[in-house]
């Protein structure tokens, strides 16, 4: 049954694992609440626990704000913010309210929200004209996570204001910030940039995808005991805690062979470099063996790299016996040789990792390609693709934006086209496997720099090698390419600029500092 006590139960991103809905899913959710607990007593507990999260706040900031202005928007986001206001008002804070809508329009649970605001004396603000003239603490009920279309009118004026006004100390937003396509997690218009975003029942989507995981700030989630009620084959939200658990075990007794060998195979002429970084991260991230395969001519100087001697550069036919694990298409281009050798590795019997030029060589529609994965598909041999949004459109035919406006959809129709697990890079990556399916929480604009997709294929390649499934590897790989942006223990903060060759030590890193919180049973 949902919970309506007033008891706060929020959950945070990487802290706890949790499950992430889109709109509709979030929809019948809520109606299944509904069968157990009245709707107005659930919008009842979403709002006092909102306001019983920024109560604490407040008791926890030096610098207190002049006000906090409540503002409620004509649907039941509304009615949450307006329940939020009178919960704050009865507990001393100085609130004042700007209600858009008028008194008898609107659900039935957001009229009786505006009644139980009307109990308390609070100072009102002229919703026709947008100010906000002391430091406050900003409540975000404007719209919530159904929007389809661009905020207009006197909800956009008040979405600018909230976005551009000196007086604003900080901003919660109530389930979504106001603007934001929950699915999609693309601005329709103007969206509130919230600092903390408290989310009921379920995450949205859209709160970890694209703009969303910059508009949102903080996020917190308040299930609303409402769990049982989601269906248990929802895209996850894994924490830290359980890719810690995946990492592989290395014990004393161990040698290279139980590390796994991997290969990088790639590398034409003028491009050397992204097979060289996916080799080094493949060696960094803890395989036992490690060697590239290149498509550039060597034959006056076969390559060593100087920095990493370990590597070992061999023929393609010499590291399709040596290796457990093929990584390929970093740096591969789109030759007819390299049409060859991916053909070639297609048919090898050993997992591969696909990447870059040899996903754009398959969506070429090539026979002898088609042929190639057709065989090896019905091999069930183990295949990881990890597209961006481009090779994503490529493979299905379509455009970046459809892509990008159904990222969970285009993820799962490349995996149940090609049987592979499908690592959908971006803000808010996704691996995806048949029914299971993860979001990935680390990441920042660090790694948005030239080969560091490269950096991501030796990893999800070196774990593959060492023992983890092909979807286990794929989504707690994703998970340490992003930890290169998060302060190592002795940094008080993250990088905010730095290459690929960089974001390799900083990956190695933090993979030892969680395989040592692991050994010594710190969760």
């Amino acid at each position: 049954m949902p919970d309506t006590d007033l008891h706060t139960a929020w959950l945070y991103p990487r802290e706890d694992h949790f499950p992430v809905l889109t709109v509709a899913q979030t929809r019948a959710a809520e109606e299944a609440a509904f069968k157990a607990v009245d709707s107005f007593e659930l919008m009842k507990a979403a709002g006092e626990r909102s306001a019983a999260r920024i109560l604490d706040d407040l008791r926890h900031c030096e610098l207190q704000p002049a006000q906090v202005l409540v503002l409620a928007g004509p649907g039941n986001n509304g009615g949450d913010a307006l329940i939020c206001a009178r919960t704050l008002a009865q507990a001393g804070v100085n609130v004042v309210l700007m209600d858009i809508a008028d008194p008898h329009t609107g659900s039935k649970d957001r009229q009786n929200a505006k009644k139980l605001a009307d109990s308390v004396p609070i100072p009102l603000v002229d919703a026709r004209h947008p100010v906000i003239d002391r430091d406050s603490w900003i409540v975000d009920g404007l719209l919530g996570i159904g929007i389809t279309r661009a905020a207009e009118g006197l909800i956009a004026k008040w979405i600018e204001l909230i976005n551009h006004s000196p007086n604003r100390r900080r901003v919660y937003s109530l389930d979504s910030p106001s603007g934001l396509n929950c699915d999609t997690g693309l601005a329709m218009g103007p969206a509130v940039q919230a600092d903390v975003t408290l989310s009921y029942i379920a995450c949205k989507l859209g709160l970890l995808s694209s703009e969303g995981k910059d508009l949102c700030g903080t996020l917190m989630i308040e299930p609303l005991n409402c769990e049982r009620l989601i269906e248990p084959d929802a895209l996850q939200a894994p924490s830290d805690q359980q890719h810690t658990a995946r990492l592989p075990h290395r014990l004393h007794a161990h040698h290279k062979g139980n590390h796994g060998s991997v290969s990088v195979v790639g590398g034409c002429s003028g491009m050397v470099g992204a097979a060289l970084l996916a080799a080094r991260s493949a060696i960094l991230c803890g395989a036992g063996r490690v060697a590239y395969s290149l498509l550039a001519d060597q034959a006056d100087q076969p390559l060593l790299d100087f920095q990493f001697p370990e590597l070992m550069n061999k023929s393609l036919e010499d590291v399709l016996t040596f290796s457990t694990v093929l990584a390929v298409g970093p740096g591969m281009g789109q030759s007819g040789l390299a049409e060859q050798v991916l053909n070639r590795v297609l048919r090898a019997n050993q997992p591969l990792v696909l990447d870059a030029d040899a996903l754009n060589l398959l969506a070429t529609d090539s026979a002898t390609l088609g042929d190639g994965m057709t065989h090896r598909i019905q091999a069930g041999w183990q295949t990881v693709l990890t597209p961006h949004p481009l090779e994503a459109a490529r493979l299905l035919n379509t455009s970046t934006e459809w892509v990008q406006h159904h990222r969970l959809s285009a993820a799962t129709a490349l995996s149940e086209r090609f049987n592979a697990t499908v690592v959908l890079k971006g803000a808010g990556t996704l691996t995806v496997y048949k029914a299971r399916s993860e979001i990935n929480l680390t990441g920042s604009s660090l790694l948005a720099t030239g080969g560091s997709g490269d950096v991501l294929t030796g990893c999800i390649a070196a774990l593959l090698a060492q023992g983890l499934s092909a979807f286990e590897a794929a989504s707690t790989g994703v998970w340490l390419h992003g930890l290169a942006a998060d302060p190592l223990p002795d940094e008080t903060h993250g990088p905010e600029v730095a290459g690929a060759s960089v974001l390799i030590t900083r990956i190695n890193q933090q993979l030892n500092h969680f395989l040592h919180k692991r050994a010594r049973g710190n969760r």
